[in-house]
């Protein structure tokens, strides 16, 4: 079974997650002069599968198995702690203001997202106020359940990897097209249901297994092509995009993104990847998914009080950097600190250390050896407090 995504921390990704998250707080901030920046939770969900697909074979290549409970720990932590302050704040704030507009769809989109049922509700029509955002998580928490066995269903199988991603692939897309041009289901239902998104998730597990040597051959003026596309995108009224995100627009924009996430993953010294990796944009990517969850509750909080429109706005734009900042070095590092103990080589870092201690002094420069080798996949293996997965 072959592990193709990188294996080092890439600074790139880290500022195309920085690209996505901005392109949703745009949207949120003034929808009226970015109509299409919520394609940033496509780029997430993209991304995402990329990521935790290179993870879960990684894995399975080193060990033959996916130790589940650790990889659900992991997620926990990762995942948990900035949520559940989230949930925190925004459900007390809206329990001690009670006219503050949206009060009781917020309180559901709190209980909503807390028990990860935030995308089956906004698909069927519920309001979930300002935790809408809340709905993408739902999404990533039903991959993260149901990934690690379809692989090892494959394995067990011992079909293709490649080509059982791949069948999956086409199955997911002809199921998208199919939500429009046969159930005639809309935007609504289409958008924020888990079903219809898992295309886009599944496209991102394709570039982990399937196009590891093409992105390495890929013009990157492709890539750039592919992000112009996606910025025109952004700037064109809803009355264009709409209609086009709902025939096939979804699938499209997926695809473009991993162009983008391909050519930059496995040509890490490339043009493209130091633009990405400028230090601001590697900044905001670490923290992409606070900034994330707390936008849009930030938006609706700081619009109750009564300020200046242009007053308004620079306390978002402050607050909405800010908070994320705190709840990433205070809250989420320690954290992610302690999910890289659950690595999956971390175990191995620890029985050699084991081994270390108790072997006699005939053998320590050899062990010494073999137990710093097993450091540096422990530290570059899949995420670390630096490489976080997308939100």
């Amino acid at each position: 079974m072959p592990s193709a995504t990188p294996r080092r921390y890439q600074p790139q990704l880290d500022g195309i997650r920085a690209g996505a998250v901005l392109l949703v707080v745009a949207f949120h901030a003034r929808g009226n002069l970015f109509p299409g920046g919520y394609i940033g939770v496509d780029i997430f969900f993209v991304l995402s599968g990329y990521l935790i697909t290179g993870i879960l074979v990684r894995e399975m290549t080193q060990s033959g198995r996916i130790a589940m409970r650790r990889f659900y720990i992991r997620r926990g932590l990762r995942l948990l702690p900035a949520l559940g302050l989230v949930c925190l704040v925004v459900g007390g704030l809206y329990l001690a203001l009670p006219d503050i507009p949206e009060r009781r769809a917020t309180l559901t989109g709190t209980i909503a997202a807390l028990t990860y049922t935030s995308s089956p509700l906004a698909a069927s029509g519920t309001n979930l106020g300002s935790m809408l955002p809340t709905w993408s998580l739902s999404v990533e928490e039903y991959f993260y359940f149901l990934w690690p066995a379809v692989l090892l269903l494959i394995a067990w199988r011992r079909i293709p990897l490649r080509v059982a991603v791949t069948v999956l692939v086409l199955v997911a897309m002809t199921y998208r097209f199919l939500a429009y041009a046969a159930f005639d289901w809309d935007i609504q239902r289409i958008a924020y249901g888990a079903d219809t998104r898992s295309e886009q998730i599944l496209i991102g597990a394709a570039v982990a297994v399937c196009l590891p040597m093409a992105a390495r051959r890929m013009n990157p003026w492709i890539a750039v092509a592919a992000v112009a596309a996606m910025t025109v995108f952004v700037f064109l009224p809803e009355s264009r995009t709409t209609p086009f995100y709902r025939d096939s627009g979804s699938t499209v924009i997926a695809l473009l993104a991993a162009i983008v996430i391909a050519q930059v993953a496995f040509n890490p010294r490339g043009w493209l990847s130091h633009v990405l990796s400028w230090r601001p944009m590697v900044w905001v990517g670490q923290r992409s998914y606070g900034i994330y969850l707390w936008n849009l509750p930030l938006v609706a909080i700081v619009a109750y009080i009564p300020l200046a429109e242009n007053v308004q706005l620079g306390v978002k734009l402050v607050l909405m950097f800010a908070i994320p900042a705190l709840s990433y070095r205070y809250l989420e590092t320690p954290f992610l600190r302690l999910k890289d103990r659950f690595e999956p080589g971390a175990m191995s870092q620890t029985r050699s250390s084991k081994e270390l201690s108790r072997s006699g002094t005939r053998h320590r420069e050899r062990e010494h050896v073999v137990v710093s080798e097993t450091s540096v996949g422990a530290e570059t293996d899949g995420e670390t407090a630096s490489q976080h997965a997308a939100r």
